[in-house]
């Protein structure tokens, strides 16, 4: 069963919070704004909690409810990246595509709170942008980092 499976048959079953950790590097940007656009749409609260998070994967720690980070997580944001072949024409195709991706990148992060307009945002990402936690949350991508009464009511209460 796949994550977008899980995620929906969780939340038919009740409405309890799903937990989410995310230690990621990224990855496909379509696949992650799918899993972003699943997020916020389940009827579930999400609390996410981010280890590490770069690219993409910044978004779903974003699509959280509440938005936690490890006291020693570290978060990058980056411009898309692909490949392409082909004649000039292609090129083109390719490129325009690529400013679509752009503007989705910067679109997502505002929605996640980034509190940087289009052009401030723009220029962080420019190249890898790393971000430690409290830099994370002046950024609006994260609420709170972790302490160890947030991790005891993660995991359920005392231990």
């Amino acid at each position: 069963m796949d994550t977008h499976a899980m995620l929906t048959a969780l939340d038919s079953l009740s409405n309890e919070p799903i937990k989410l950790v995310i230690n990621s590097p990224g990855g496909e940007l379509d696949s992650a704004l799918l899993l972003y656009d699943l997020l916020r749409t389940l009827k579930s609260p999400v609390t996410t909690l981010g280890y590490f998070c770069a690219s993409a994967a910044v978004f779903l720690l974003g699509a959280g409810q509440k938005r936690y980070l490890m006291p020693h997580s570290k978060v990058m944001l980056h411009l898309p990246w692909g490949e392409g072949r082909g004649d000039a024409k292609q090129w083109d195709v390719i490129h325009r595509e690529m400013a679509k991706y752009q503007e989705q990148v910067v679109s997502v992060l505002q929605e996640c709170g980034a509190k940087r307009n289009r052009e401030e945002i723009l220029e962080d990402i420019d190249r890898e942008f790393w971000l430690e936690p409290q830099e994370v949350i002046d950024y609006g991508l994260a609420d709170e980092i972790v302490t160890p009464k947030i991790m005891q009511e993660w995991l359920g209460g005392p231990r």
